[in-house]
């Protein structure tokens, strides 16, 4: 049991951004890109990971512009035009989820 709490403790604390990946500020200029090489290029030049299913961003084209802006709103900025939604994770990770799952609610249990 105690095993159990430890390991949800760890890996709740592990889907918290760190302090540094919010002091991260980012540029880029990407026009008509396929979104898996601006990704590529993102993990290049700034140390990130992104994380993925290929299916969630293949055939989508990205225009997107940002300078120095904070890594979380470059990349709400790069994703806008798609149905790609983030989610940062410490130690530069970053995971790529559909938009819709992201803003769905848990389901709330009903008595019985």
């Amino acid at each position: 049991m105690r095993l159990y709490l430890f390991l949800l403790l760890f890996l709740s604390i592990g889907l918290l951004p760190l302090p540094a990946q919010e002091n991260v500020r980012i540029s880029f200029d990407f026009k008509r890109v396929a979104l898996s090489e601006s990704l590529e290029k993102l993990e290049e030049d700034f140390n990130l990971t992104f994380s993925f299913q290929d299916a969630l961003i293949a055939g989508q084209v990205v225009t997107a512009k940002a300078k120095q802006l904070p890594l979380a709103d470059a990349l709400e900025r790069l994703l806008q035009q798609s149905s790609v939604g983030v989610r940062l994770v410490k130690g530069g990770y970053v995971l790529l989820l559909p938009k819709a799952e992201l803003t769905q609610r848990p389901q709330q249990l009903t008595k019985m």
